[in-house]
């Protein structure tokens, strides 16, 4: 038995003329309408196999992988604002920092980064992410000062 593949470009020609609110769907392929049925059949099945597993994905997993997608897309964007302004290197490397399982001295590459890019001291760079991460000025300066230690 071959796999079935959902082809997004079908299902929303067919959302697209039922959305319109006219319920006309004679601009619709029927391929298209046999293509959204095989679907909707393979929903109910589901949803009799596994009570709540759908409800679930759709109240879940489906804001996640939006949520996800949107962060990638915002990351990328501001990599290449960053590339173009001349610091990407740097904010590239607060970025590792920051996804690594223990984000090892991910607090002193933001203090870093924000001393390049305002001109300030680390006092004044620690005090501004403070303010703007809510964290605790006095936790961060420690982090920034033991990070510095494990780099000599």
């Amino acid at each position: 038995m071959e796999q079935f593949k959902i082809e997004t470009e079908r299902v929303l020609r067919i959302g697209e003329a039922l959305g319109r609110g006219d319920g006309d769907l004679s601009g619709c392929l029927m391929p298209d309408l046999k293509h959204v049925c095989e679907i909707l059949g393979r929903v109910a099945v589901l949803q009799d196999l596994a009570p709540g597993f759908l409800d679930e994905t759709f109240h879940i997993w489906i804001p996640h992988f939006i949520k996800m997608h949107n962060k990638a897309q915002i990351g990328a964007m501001a990599q290449s604002k960053a590339d173009a302004a001349g610091f990407g290197a740097d904010w590239r490397a607060v970025i590792e920092a920051g996804n690594s399982p223990r984000q090892k001295d991910y607090m002193a590459q933001m203090v870093a980064l924000q001393m390049k890019l305002t001109g300030c001291n680390q006092a004044q760079a620690i005090k501004g992410i403070a303010e703007q991460s809510g964290r605790d000025e006095e936790s961060l300066r420690r982090s920034v000062t033991k990070s510095k230690a494990r780099k000599k």
